[in-house]
Parts: structure tokens; C-alpha cells; sequence
């Protein structure tokens, strides 16, 4: 399905609780390009909690717990709080 939402501007909608999608942001001055893949182990509604990452050819993680974000597999921890962050908005966009 898709839902116009301004001219020239467009949203594709799969069944977006678990499809692989990628996030284009920039974060401190780099440009990231990532791949994120719900997993559905853990949801809460229609939202997963768990997330892995493909990011620089490696695959991390990234989970909700509670109202923030936190990995194991990604050090910087401001960098996950923006992944965190676009993923919530992802999500989100039923609401446009």
C-alpha cells in the first residue's frame, strides 16, 4: 500500500512490524546507511523491541528497554540513542 502524503512524496507500507528496513541519517558530522531487521522475539503491540544492525559490513544490536536504547555491540552510546531514535520514528509514521 502506499499513502500519499505531500506531492512528490511517498511511503511504502509492508506489513512494518517485522520487515527489514534502512535508516540514511547523519549523526556527529559522519553519514550512516544502515540496515535494521526487527527481531521478533520481543515486541510490545505491534512494535519489536530488538532490533540487529548492519552496519560498516557487521552485524550489531540494538534494544528497547524501557524508554531507552541500549547495545551491547555499539560503543557510542549517543549513536544508539539516534538509531534508537529513527527506528521509534519508523514505527511512528502510522500516525501521518
Amino acid at each position: 500500500m502506499i499513502r500519499k502524503l505531500k506531492k512528490n512524496f511517498s511511503i511504502e507500507f509492508f506489513s512494518k512490524e517485522f520487515e527489514p528496513f534502512k535508516l540514511k541519517f547523519e549523526h556527529n558530522g559522519k553519514s550512516y546507511e544502515l540496515t535494521v531487521i526487527p527481531i521478533d522475539a520481543n515486541k510490545k503491540g505491534d512494535t519489536p523491541l530488538s532490533f540487529y544492525i548492519i552496519m560498516d559490513s557487521a552485524l550489531k544490536e540494538i534494544n528497547c528497554c524501557f524508554d531507552s536504547w541500549i547495545s551491547n555491540s555499539i560503543n557510542d552510546t549517543e549513536l544508539v540513542t539516534a538509531i534508537g531514535y529513527y527506528i521509534y520514528k519508523r514505527y511512528d509514521l502510522e500516525n501521518v
